[in-house]
């Protein structure tokens, strides 16, 4: 019903704005989803801020909400990449990665390589920060809901060998790799595993990666 080019926007805008400041998880959820419905240029300039502190906040924010607010972020930036200072964001999104919350996580990871893909030396500190979250899955950080055949949480491995592909070798050279690709692939896989999953794994893996990574 509305449109990034309604004239109705410059009201709804202040609408959503109370609604993202509100401590109602259900009012905040409401908003986001507006706001990456309509995703214009009025309106991410308008409100970015607010969704940027609902993903960063510290003071025992939602995992939903989070979920949401990385995702609405993505959304703005895709339709209005120069609005927002996003190189300026990353000591504080980057973080994230390894939130506990694996929802939250893969979230940002997916944030982070869209950033990344324009600002690689901002958001080179999500290279140890996602090796970290690599070695965590296979070694059993991750929640048995999240397994598929076996496998911890492929999704989210898969989308952190994607964001390691956004950055040159030369910002991987001062990095100890603390995990091995034995590691990665060695674990106890059933014989019914699809063969393009475990493929597509080893294909997404950076091509300039060092032996043993």
């Amino acid at each position: 019903m509305l449109s990034e080019n309604s004239d109705l926007i410059r009201i709804v805008v202040n609408s959503m704005k109370n609604d993202l400041s509100n401590f109602n998880e259900v009012n905040n959820c409401l908003a986001l989803s507006t706001i990456a419905n309509i995703a214009g240029r009025e309106m991410a300039e308008a409100l970015y801020l607010d969704v940027y502190r609902l993903l960063v906040s510290e003071a025992g924010g939602s995992p939903f909400v989070k979920k949401k607010a990385a995702l609405c972020l993505l959304r703005m930036y895709r339709k209005t990449p120069d609005t927002m200072p996003v190189g300026d964001w990353a000591k504080s999104i980057i973080p994230l990665i390894g939130d506990s919350d694996l929802g939250v996580s893969s979230s940002v990871v997916t944030l982070v390589t869209a950033f990344a893909g324009e600002y690689p030396q901002e958001y080179s500190g999500a290279i140890q920060k996602t090796l970290d979250k690599l070695d965590g899955l296979t070694q059993g950080q991750s929640r048995s809901d999240y397994e598929y055949y076996k496998i911890p949480n492929p999704w989210l491995q898969v989308k952190c060998l994607r964001l390691l592909q956004c950055f040159p070798p030369s910002l991987f050279l001062p990095l100890s790799f603390s995990f091995s690709l034995r590691s990665f692939t060695s674990l106890s896989l059933p014989p019914s595993l699809p063969s393009s999953l475990s493929l597509f794994q080893l294909r997404t893996l950076p091509s300039w990666a060092p032996a043993g990574v």
